[in-house]
């Protein structure tokens, strides 16, 4: 998963399907209990806003996303250092 990605997809740059391609793989098992978030980070600062967050949802609720691509999308938000 690329930060920046999310970031466009955030602003209305790009739309779900790109956003879905990227979050392929966003979610890799690690044995029995881990599994490993590979992210990379973008070199920009940027303010999520809750409209942000409430076009990930409807990206999902309309099925261009799958569910569980909200735990990677959460998972990027939380840890990211760029992402405020």
């Amino acid at each position: 998963m690329q930060e920046d990605v999310l970031r466009r997809f955030f602003k209305g740059e790009i739309g779900t399907a790109t956003l879905a391609v990227d979050l392929a793989g966003a979610l890799v098992p690690k044995g029995e209990e881990t599994t490993f978030h590979p992210i990379k980070d973008m070199d920009v600062e940027f303010e999520v806003q809750p409209e942000h967050l409430v076009r990930v949802c409807d990206a999902v609720l309309s099925g261009g996303l799958q569910p569980e691509h909200l735990k990677a999308t959460g998972f990027c938000l939380v840890t990211s250092d760029h992402f405020h």
